[in-house]
C-alpha cells in the first residue's frame, strides 16, 4: 500500500467517525472516490469501523441527553413514532444501507432506548452493505471519470437540495394561518 492510500484511509476513518453524528461530512463521496483505487476491501472496512466507532461515542452523549429530557420523544410526531417504531430494526438497516441524505432513524432509536448492541450490529451490517455498494460503484466508474464526478456531485448536492426543500415547507403555525383551499375557492 502506498503512503498516499494510507493517508486516504486515515482521512476516511476520520470522516466516517465525525460524519456518524449530525456533522454533514462527504462520506459517501469519499468512499466513491477511494473505491476506484486498489484494495477496496480496506476502504469498506475502514469506513465501516469509523462509522461504528463514531456512533458508539455519539450514542453515549445522545442517550444521556435524551434521559435528561424525556419530553423530547413526545415532540416527535406520533405518526412517525408509530410507523417507524413497529419495525425499527428494519428501518435502521434500510436507512443506513442506502446512501440517503438524511437519517433520523438512528436518533429515534437512541432516544427511544433501543438496545445498544443490537443497534451496533444492525449499523455494522448496514454500513458494510452500503460501503460495498459505493466502493463497487466507484471501482466500476473508475474508467469513466465524467460519470464518477457527476455521481459524486449529485451525492454532494442532494443533501443541500433536501435541506432547501425542508426550509421551503411552511411550518405548523403558517399552515394553520393559511385558508383551506375550499374556502379560498369560495372566496
Amino acid at each position: 500500500m502506498g503512503s498516499a492510500f494510507l493517508w486516504g484511509l486515515l482521512g476516511l476513518f476520520a470522516i466516517s467517525f465525525l460524519g456518524s453524528g449530525p456533522v454533514p461530512l462527504p462520506l459517501t463521496v469519499s468512499i466513491l472516490w477511494l473505491g476506484q483505487f486498489k484494495m477496496p476491501v480496506w476502504v469498506v472496512l475502514v469506513a465501516t469501523l469509523g462509522s461504528l466507532s463514531g456512533w458508539l461515542v455519539l450514542e453515549k452523549s445522545v442517550r444521556k441527553w435524551a434521559e435528561e429530557r424525556p419530553e423530547l420523544i413526545h415532540q416527535i410526531p406520533t405518526v412517525y413514532r408509530q410507523f417507524f417504531m413497529k419495525k425499527l430494526g428494519l428501518w435502521l438497516f434500510l436507512f443506513n444501507a442506502l446512501p440517503l441524505p438524511l437519517d433520523f432513524i438512528r436518533f429515534l432509536a437512541l432516544m427511544s432506548g433501543y438496545d445498544r448492541w443490537r443497534l451496533a450490529v444492525i449499523l455494522t451490517m448496514a454500513r458494510l452493505v452500503r460501503n460495498t455498494i459505493l466502493v463497487s460503484l466507484g471501482a466500476a466508474l473508475a474508467q469513466h471519470q465524467v460519470w464518477l464526478w457527476a455521481i459524486m456531485l449529485g451525492f454532494m448536492l442532494l443533501p443541500l437540495l433536501v435541506g432547501q426543500w425542508f426550509q421551503a415547507q411552511p411550518d405548523e403555525q403558517s399552515r394553520a394561518a393559511l385558508p383551506d383551499s375550499a374556502d379560498a375557492i369560495r372566496g
